[in-house]
């Protein structure tokens, strides 16, 4: 154990220990996704997510020309893949990420600006748009907006106080 605490430093462990622990955690799944897909990933959830909902405002931020095609060639292009056979499902998801790639490479900092205006949202108001839409605006709508209005004010402060320890935390 000394001769290791001589190799190692505390911090050195500690991450050592971290990432074993997510490969612990993670590999089984990656694995599982590449023996049903054969591609090595955890998720093509962030991609269709991404293509769906945030390329369209980085196009529309950019004012880039395929702005108003571009849902329609992405329901074209989905609605044209054959989601049984795993090689056109993969070409799907695969020309998704070159999708994106291509965006965020062509519009740096639309993106930006739309990832940091909808995780601001996230942050400070979870959830009240889904509240209105499923509660109205009765009393528990309210009481419903009330709390995550506290959870969000929780969030701020735990990100402030953490941003202001992390300052003050002396260097490795």
């Amino acid at each position: 154990m000394g001769i290791t605490m001589l190799v190692f430093r505390p911090h050195r462990l500690k991450t050592i220990g971290f990432v074993a622990l997510l490969l612990v955690l993670l590999l089984p799944w990656a694995l599982r996704n590449h023996a049903r897909t054969g591609r090595f990933i955890l998720s093509d959830g962030g991609p269709v997510a991404a293509a769906h909902f945030h390329l369209p405002e980085v196009l529309t931020a950019a004012q880039a020309p395929n702005t108003a095609h571009y849902r329609q060639e992405l329901y074209e292009r989905a609605a044209r893949t054959n989601w049984e056979d795993s090689t056109s499902s993969a070409a799907y998801f695969t020309a998704l990420r070159h999708d994106l790639h291509r965006a965020f490479l062509a519009h740096p900092l639309a993106w930006v600006s739309v990832q940091l205006r909808k995780a601001g949202g996230i942050l400070v108001a979870p959830g009240r748009g889904h509240i209105a839409t499923y509660f109205g605006a009765g009393g528990l709508a309210k009481v419903i907006s009330g709390v995550s209005m506290l959870y969000s004010a929780v969030l701020v402060a735990a990100l402030v106080l953490c941003l202001l320890r992390w300052r003050h935390l002396p260097p490795g």
